[in-house]
């Protein structure tokens, strides 16, 4: 049967965004540890797509004076969205990489997700890349989680909420009476005005004119030295974002240009705490967190701006805050005008973008293995956009961290974004206060 179901705010959000800046997708990307068959791998993309709705939508098709858009989902995936291609040089795994990355979605025509089968000299890797106007990174994670369990010729168990219910979880975040929600956008006007102040980007090194995506991949081994010695209330996140912040500044010395604000992107997800890894959608709400030269003095004064800032965004219910502002445009505002609503972005406007984005997924509760207990890796990288040239994944599985840096090749060429990683690498270090 097929299920229609109006986007949420986030999704609509999303889709905007998209028509000026470019299309934004998900990177989740495995190494088997053993030869990944294809035709095996059909058929468990197929029943994955068949499993959960939201990777079967597709936008319906509508006018420029409509007031709502429109998923719509067919009962069952009718084509496999497999492609399969072969490297024999790292060079050439990461070229198609690029290229399958690049790739956009017709979200009326399209499924949101497609997956490539990379046969590489060292190993089979299984790619997924999905529409982010649908889909987070948590939710991409869990798609591929149910593509590996198919694979592996299990029964894939029911989603843990219903639909319904889960497709209501946006609108339940939004608080409950008219003087809350009076309060939530005073919170949310307060927030934007802190983007009136510029920051700095991510200084360029690259003489390609290439303004395709090129990724670097670092497994951390037993990461146990981030979790010793923190703190209270600084979490992993916090030692990622502060590293970030501080690897930006090294960075943009060593290339000879002065930093003062920096500000990270930083997904915070509605989700609910019963089915956070369970659901494929999008739930995501963006905030940032910024420092200034002071602040980046030392490792700890850097780790201190930032868990107070992630602090402050968790107890006030800041996502919340933006998301109320959403609701601002009367729900009879023809699309194509809300649409138009993004052009404030434009010329002058991109300069209040973020410097670089960081999205951490945190521990998997599923590794997405297609054979053994666990994959090989497992990396994921964030969407970034225009003057927001790179960012950072992090994902946690069978205990290691997998960072994935995600980043314009005519930004930082592929060597560029290898020594960028390094200073990333050093900086963590520095501010886990690794012996």
């Amino acid at each position: 049967m097929t299920v229609e179901t109006p986007l949420t705010p986030i999704e609509e959000a999303v889709y905007h965004l998209e028509d000026w800046t470019q299309q934004w997708n998900v990177q989740i990307e495995v190494e088997a540890s053993d030869s990944v068959s294809l035709d095996r791998l059909e058929d468990a993309a197929v029943a994955a797509g068949d499993h959960h709705p939201m990777a079967r939508a597709r936008l319906e098709r509508h006018a420029d004076l409509d007031t709502e858009l429109t998923w719509v989902m067919p009962p069952e995936v009718e084509e496999p969205p497999v492609d399969v291609v072969e490297a024999d040089t790292p060079e050439e795994a990461a070229e198609h990489r690029t290229e399958f990355y690049d790739r956009g979605f017709e979200v009326t025509e399209d499924l949101p997700y497609r997956v490539l089968h990379l046969r590489a000299p060292e190993a089979d890797h299984v790619l997924l890349s999905t529409c982010h106007v649908p889909c987070d990174g948590v939710g991409a994670l869990r798609l591929m989680r149910s593509i590996a369990a198919a694979y592996r010729g299990e029964e894939l168990e029911p989603e843990a909420v219903e639909f319904e219910e889960y497709r209501r979880a946006v609108d339940d975040a939004r608080p409950d009476g008219l003087r809350d929600r009076v309060r939530q956008l005073g919170n949310a006007v307060e927030h934007l005005g802190n983007a009136v102040d510029r920051p700095d980007r991510v200084a360029g090194d690259s003489r390609l004119d290439d303004a395709r995506w090129g990724f670097v991949h670092h497994q951390v081994d037993d990461p146990g030295w981030l979790l010793e010695g923190r703190p209270d209330g600084v979490s992993v996140n916090d030692l990622l974002l502060a590293a970030l912040h501080r690897g930006i500044e090294r960075w943009n010395h060593e290339h000879g240009e002065a930093t003062g604000k920096v500000s990270l992107m930083m997904p915070v997800n509605l989700r609910s705490e019963e089915w956070f890894y369970d659901v494929v959608g999008n739930y995501a709400l963006f905030d940032r967190v910024s420092t200034r030269p002071r602040h980046r003095q030392t490792p700890g004064e850097t780790v201190e701006a930032v868990a107070g800032q992630t602090r402050e965004i968790k107890e006030s219910d800041t996502p919340v805050a933006l998301l109320e502002s959403m609701n601002l445009i009367p729900g009879e505002t023809p699309v194509a005008l809300r649409g138009r609503l993004t052009e404030f972005l434009r010329g002058p406007g991109e300069g209040l973008m973020d410097t670089a984005v960081l999205s951490n997924l945190g521990r998997t509760p599923e590794p997405p293995a297609f054979s053994g207990d666990a994959p090989e890796t497992l990396y994921f990288s964030p969407p970034c956009w225009g003057p927001t040239a790179v960012g950072v994944g992090a994902v946690s599985c069978d205990g290691s961290l997998y960072l994935s840096l995600r980043h314009t090749i005519g930004h930082l060429d592929r060597e560029a974004a290898e020594e960028f990683m390094g200073v990333y690498l050093e900086e963590l270090e520095e501010v886990a206060g690794k012996k």
